[in-house]
């Protein structure tokens, strides 16, 4: 891991690390609005959101979660839309999907997926 100053003086300092080929801009003027891009979801990924915002309660999340094994407390999102979003991500993460597909289609047989 290299670490160096690119610039530094009263009212700016601009730190660069490089770290595994990977060049980061870590100071003052680096763009703090900027998140790091995610790729866009496939469709049943997509779908498996749109079910669980549309057809879920908060409550029913919080057990879809439960019966997978996340802890519902680490989805940081505060609204059903963001909490189901981020259980479809965490659950590719950790190569649930199937399992909260089945999850879906068992509590909402006519759910479109």
């Amino acid at each position: 891991m290299q670490v160096g100053h690119a610039e530094n003086s009263l009212f700016n300092t601009a730190v660069t690390q490089n770290i595994g080929g990977v060049h980061l801009n870590l100071g003052e003027d680096a763009e703090e609005d900027e998140a790091p891009e995610l790729p866009p979801p496939n469709s049943q990924s997509l779908a498996l959101f749109r079910a669980l915002s549309a057809r879920f309660t908060l409550e029913e999340l919080e057990t879809a979660c439960w019966e997978l094994g996340i802890v519902f407390e680490d989805l940081p999102a505060k609204t059903l839309s963001g909490k189901a979003r981020q259980l479809v991500q965490k659950a590719e993460d950790l190569s649930l999907a199937d399992k909260l597909i089945a999850l879906v289609k068992r509590e909402r047989p006519d759910a479109a997926l």
